[in-house]
C-alpha cells in the first residue's frame, strides 16, 4: 500500500474593518494655465503607499489625486494631490496574519471658487481584511492491486 500526502493552503478571513476619510482642499490654478470658466470633467484616483501594523492598529498612508478638465480661453487640465495617513483598529492578533487593503473613491465634488482657484471635496472608503493562512495536510492511501492467478 502506498501513502500519498497532499498539502492544501487555506486562507480564512478573520476580520473586516471599514472606515471613511473625507477631504476638503483648495487648489490654485498654475500661472501657466488659463483661467477657469467652466469645469467639463473630473476624475479621482486613490493610491495606497503602505499599510503598517503596530499593536493591533493599522496605519494606512497614501495619496488621493484629482484631475480636472476645464474650459477657459482654451481647454486645459490640472491635477492636485492630497496625502492621507489614517490609523485604523485592525485587531490583528499575530504576525502571521496577512492584512490586505482595498480603497474606493465614494464621492468627488469639484467647484470653482474663482477663476484661479478650485475647491475639491472627496470621500474615500478604506477596507482592511485580515487573513490567516492555514496549511492542511491530507493523507490518502492507495491500494495496490495484485493480480490473482488461477
Amino acid at each position: 500500500m502506498e501513502l500519498e500526502k497532499y498539502i492544501v493552503h487555506n486562507s480564512v478571513v478573520k476580520n473586516i474593518v471599514e472606515t471613511q476619510i473625507s477631504f476638503d482642499q483648495d487648489f490654485n490654478v498654475p500661472d501657466s494655465k488659463p483661467d477657469i470658466e467652466r469645469i467639463i470633467n473630473k476624475r479621482g484616483t486613490v493610491q495606497v503607499d503602505s499599510v503598517r501594523i503596530n499593536d493591533g492598529k493599522a496605519q494606512v498612508s497614501g495619496v488621493l489625486t484629482a484631475a480636472v478638465l476645464y474650459l477657459g480661453d482654451e481647454a486645459a487640465c490640472m491635477t492636485g494631490s492630497m496625502e492621507f495617513m489614517e490609523s485604523i483598529n485592525a485587531e490583528v492578533e499575530s504576525a502571521d496574519e496577512k492584512v490586505q487593503c482595498d480603497t474606493r473613491l465614494e464621492d468627488l465634488i469639484v467647484r470653482v471658487v474663482n477663476s484661479r482657484k478650485i475647491n475639491v471635496r472627496a470621500v474615500i472608503t478604506v477596507k482592511l481584511y485580515s487573513e490567516n493562512m492555514r496549511m492542511l495536510n491530507f493523507r490518502m492511501s492507495v491500494q495496490l492491486r495484485i493480480p490473482v492467478c488461477r
